[in-house]
């Protein structure tokens, strides 16, 4: 969908360490490779940028061989712009309206929206002043992923496919930006194939099981999903599968047991997917459940709600 020029917009709305910077660099480093063009990435903060992402930057460059023969060293490098196949690669931070405002990008990649401010410097919003270095180009598209904060939204069926999917919230129940500017776009859900009977549904929180009164630790050892279709009990051990058949569906279309996907998307200026927290292939169902677990014993409102944000991508 982002090569294919249909979309200038793609929102991206994971759970955390789901590999939201590493699709990111991919997408980087595909553009650089195959069709050059200046790019300009954005994080959250200064911090983030030359700590966290910048490093992640350079193993791209010098691990992918047909970039690092590409890539400009000396002085036209410096912790915020690479040179790869003379072409720029910008990163800037969103607290600097000047850095938003520079260099025009035929692709930008814009990471942790909800971490953001709504207003840089009195300038406006960080996606739109990030979304106009893209005017002169025909092909631009803008990339945004976040992890959501706070927001009341419930799961309905969708009448024609009478499958389940995320309804569209009104606005002042919503206070996660990400959420907004998702449930503006196709509303693609990543849907999962039970191990069991063979039907496809989407993780969420409310299927996993553990026991009651257990303590934070002895209940993410007996943790697991349960089949919405069949009640079918799912462990860690059937992830990496299940990830591999995965697809997504947005609503208005179907899945088959095959995975084949019938129908269109909705009809929408922008592209957008959720993926839950759960099929991370680095933290376990346990281990999502023990973080649940300990905030709720700590009574921190705002600790369970960053449990089920951040964890479960909800």
């Amino acid at each position: 969908m982002i090569a294919s020029g249909e979309y200038r917009r793609v929102v991206m709305v994971f759970g955390a360490q789901t590999g939201k910077s590493e699709a990111m660099l991919d997408v980087a480093g595909q553009r650089l490779d195959q069709r050059p063009g200046p790019i300009l990435y954005v994080g959250p903060n200064r911090q983030f940028l030359t700590e966290q992402f910048e490093p992640r930057v350079m193993a791209l460059l010098d691990q992918a061989p047909t970039l690092t023969e590409k890539l400009a060293r000396g002085k036209r490098m410096t912790k915020t712009r690479k040179t790869v196949a003379g072409v720029p690669f910008r990163l800037a931070h969103a607290g600097s309206s000047a850095a938003l405002k520079s260099d025009p990008a035929v692709l930008a990649l814009v990471d942790e929206y909800d971490e953001m401010r709504s207003n840089v410097n009195e300038q406006g919003g960080p996606l739109g002043l990030v979304e106009r270095r893209g005017d002169t180009y025909a092909d631009f598209v803008c990339v945004v992923t976040s992890t959501p904060k706070r927001g009341r939204v419930e799961a309905v069926e969708d009448k024609r496919s009478k499958l389940f999917f995320w309804d569209v919230a009104v606005a002042d129940d919503i206070e996660s930006p990400i959420w907004q500017l998702w449930q503006q776009g196709t509303r693609h859900h990543w849907w999962w194939p039970c191990p069991h009977c063979g039907e496809y549904f989407v993780p969420r929180f409310n299927l996993m099981r553990y026991p009651a009164k257990a303590s934070p630790m002895a209940a993410a050892r007996e943790t697991y999903l349960e089949c919405p279709h069949c009640g079918g009990i799912i462990e860690d051990g059937y992830k990496a599968a299940m990830n591999e058949r995965g697809r997504y569906v947005a609503p208005g279309q179907t899945i088959d047991r095959n995975g084949q996907v019938s129908g269109d998307p909705p009809d929408t200026m922008s592209v957008s997917y959720w993926v839950s927290g759960l099929a991370s292939p680095f933290v376990s169902f346990g281990d999502r459940i023990r973080v649940y677990l300990e905030a709720i014993a700590l009574g921190d409102d705002a600790m369970v709600q960053q449990a089920i944000n951040a964890g479960f991508g909800e």
